[in-house]
């Protein structure tokens, strides 16, 4: 009780220097320049001498989120530490990779001791909060990425990518798919994300590597090479992704299309700075970013100018925020303890993105340690936000001695055993968790539902379930009666279990909806042969003479794709 009385007095003492500071700021600026602006940050840097730890409630007190928005605590430790990433099941529980041995000091002490692991996270009284952990894999060394798939999951621990059986929540099996997933560089700067894409292969940021499960097959496949740290899809399946210094990056059209010469290094359409604004404006001043000390990465208020620790970005298709945000793409900034909101639009075949605000944040939090590393949507529509709940976020690879000096000042090399997830709701709403069914015909009526996490998960538990005795519904899902986006859905789920046929396609290639014919043709690619490719010319050839509108680049990454598979004649 004397230290912590001791503590407040010493605050209260920098409290105070702070006020004489900023309000002599003139007396003591009077010689002009440097001095001037010397003072001014003394005085800054004295308002917020300590980054005490902070209970969860008090935590979210210093948050600012946009107004009519509502952040609740979904866990916090004991019951999760160090998180970094989670993956929902079909129970509406998460899987989630608890990354505790990352930089426990500011040399990376133990780094690489095996005592990270894979959890379950389940609210089992409904109330909205976790209430039981379950650890499933224990003992690894910095894994970075899980997906779910079929009777087990991909687990990406460096360097290796391996698929591990779940039996009954324990693991089983373990047999190797990649043994060079993440090999070389650090943890900054290796492959991560695992991300189910609509057209039902794994795509990665960091990697140009693609996977699939085929049977008992794994297959790999070339693809673009994306972002940093994190990555999402929008409703047609276009991906999205970052880098430490970028905002949002992504692809004008699917990933199938485009990666066909692997001597080609770019291809226009793919990797585009789909939101070229950089700018931050975290609540708080922001010195403890690796080069503060440089000119122009703090303002003069010390805060962070543009982003430096962008990750985990999602594009938000759930159905509780309403229109206005479907399709914004979220980011988290770790090091300025916020999160951005962007606004995508489609301008014909390209999107072009801009901040929904300027000079403030969707989020943003006057508590130094709150670092949003990663963001998801959920089964119940809401926003989800991983916070690792650390001091420090930078790896030791690139640590500056400016960065230590800070980390040392503030105390941020403990506590490790942190770590909370957030959802953000609308005010007012409620949250309701959506439970999968098993029934498979039910899974087929879920293709239309208005979250996109629940066609997601839907389509690939009927691909991962091989249930053909619903075939027939998928293929009444292609009538043009139907949403767009349940007959695309509908479209890659029979592409998923093998049951697509040139006749959906060309059908739907004659849609009047763009949208559909795009994904048309990027499924060509995948059941077009050379026994079969005469069924797909007259309609490809008509698309070409008829100029059609807006469709010119896919049908010229269609033919790459296609005769780099099967040459034709």
């Amino acid at each position: 009780m004397n230290q912590f009385k001791s503590q407040k007095f010493t605050s209260l003492i920098h409290f105070l220097i702070a006020i004489l500071l900023i309000t002599s700021g003139c007396k003591l600026g009077e010689t002009g320049g440097a001095d001037q602006h010397e003072s001014d940050s003394l005085a800054i840097r004295a308002a917020f001498p300590t980054s005490p730890v902070l209970s969860p409630e008090e935590s979210m007190k210093k948050m600012q989120l946009e107004e009519g928005f509502t952040i609740k605590l979904v866990a916090a430790e004991p019951l999760v530490i160090a998180p970094v990433v989670i993956n929902f099941d079909d129970k509406g529980r998460m899987w989630t990779i608890e990354m505790e041995s990352y930089m426990p000091d500011t040399i990376g002490t133990g780094e690489d001791k095996p005592n990270s692991r894979i959890t379950i996270l389940e609210d089992k009284n409904g109330d909205g909060e976790i209430d039981n952990r379950k650890i499933f894999m224990d003992g690894l060394i910095l894994p970075r990425a899980i997906c779910l798939i079929e009777n087990g999951l991909l687990v990406a621990e460096p360097p290796n990518l391996y698929f591990v059986e779940n039996n009954n929540d324990v693991a089983g099996k373990k047999i190797l798919i990649d043994s060079t997933y993440a090999a070389g560089g650090n943890v900054e700067h290796q492959a991560n994300g695992l991300y189910r894409g609509l057209d039902n292969w794994i795509y990665s940021a960091n990697s140009s590597t693609r996977y699939r499960k085929v049977g008992d097959k794994w297959l790999t496949d070339r693809t673009h090479s994306r972002g940093q740290w994190g990555i999402s899809q929008d409703n047609f399946g276009r991906l999205f992704y970052n880098n430490n210094s970028q905002n949002a990056i992504g692809d004008y059209f699917p990933p199938a299309l485009g990666a066909a010469n692997p001597n080609q290094k770019n291809v226009s359409g793919y990797r585009e700075k789909v939101v070229p604004n950089n700018k931050v404006y975290p609540a708080r001043p922001t010195t403890g970013v690796n080069r503060g000390y440089q000119p122009g990465v703090l303002d003069d208020s010390l805060r962070l100018a543009n982003f430096t620790a962008a990750s985990g970005p999602v594009v938000y298709r759930g159905d509780l925020f309403g229109e206005e945000y479907q399709h914004n793409l979220f980011v988290g900034e770790p090091s300025a303890n916020l999160i951005k909101r962007n606004i995508l639009t489609e301008n014909g075949y390209k999107i072009d993105g801009k901040q929904a605000y300027a000079g403030k944040e969707f989020l943003s939090s006057l508590d130094e340690r709150f670092r949003p590393v990663t963001l998801y949507n959920g089964p119940d529509g809401a926003l989800y936000v991983v916070d690792m709940y650390r001091g420090i976020i930078q790896h030791k690879t690139y640590l500056t001695d400016y960065l230590k000096k800070e980390i040392v000042s503030r105390n941020l090399e403990v506590p490790l055993n942190y770590g909370r997830i957030y959802k953000i709701v609308p005010t007012g709403k409620k949250a309701e968790m959506q439970i999968m069914p098993a029934a498979p015909d039910s899974l087929v009526a879920l293709l239309q539902h208005p979250n996109g996490w629940v066609r997601d998960k839907a389509q690939q538990m009927l691909v991962d379930g091989k249930y053909m005795q619903v075939v027939p519904m998928l293929q009444q899902n292609l009538q043009p009666a139907n949403k767009p986006l349940t007959i695309i859905h509908s479209m890659w789920t029979l592409e998923g279990l093998n049951a697509l046929q040139p006749g959906d396609i060309i059908s739907l290639l004659q849609s009047t909806d763009r949208h559909i014919q795009v994904q048309a043709l990027s499924a060509t690619a995948s059941i077009i042969s050379t026994s079969n490719a005469s069924l797909f010319l007259p309609t490809l050839n008509n698309m070409v003479s008829e100029n059609a509108t807006g469709l010119a680049p896919y049908l010229a990454l269609i033919v790459n794709k296609i005769q780099a598979a099967n040459p034709l004649a």
